[in-house]
């Protein structure tokens, strides 16, 4: 698949988590994590890494409609 960037969408990625470990390795293989959160979580961990926090029709924005991998980790 070169050439085209790969992308993932992990839920659940509170700080100090499986999810925000996840996007972080995910990060180092080189695909794109869009990482979610509960409504009331604080996005700094995530924020501080560059990692992206959004859903639904951001992740068609993002991806342009080819989503690798999906871990429900909510």
């Amino acid at each position: 698949m070169a050439g085209r960037a790969r992308f993932s969408l992990v839920t659940g990625c509170g700080q100090g988590g499986m999810g925000e470990a996840l996007v972080r390795e995910f990060t180092k293989q080189n695909v794109r994590p869009i990482a979610t959160l509960v409504p009331n979580e604080p996005t700094e961990h995530l924020d501080q890494g560059g990692l992206r926090d959004g859903l639904k029709k951001h992740v068609y924005a993002v991806t342009g409609g080819d989503l690798d991998i999906l871990v429900n980790n909510a």
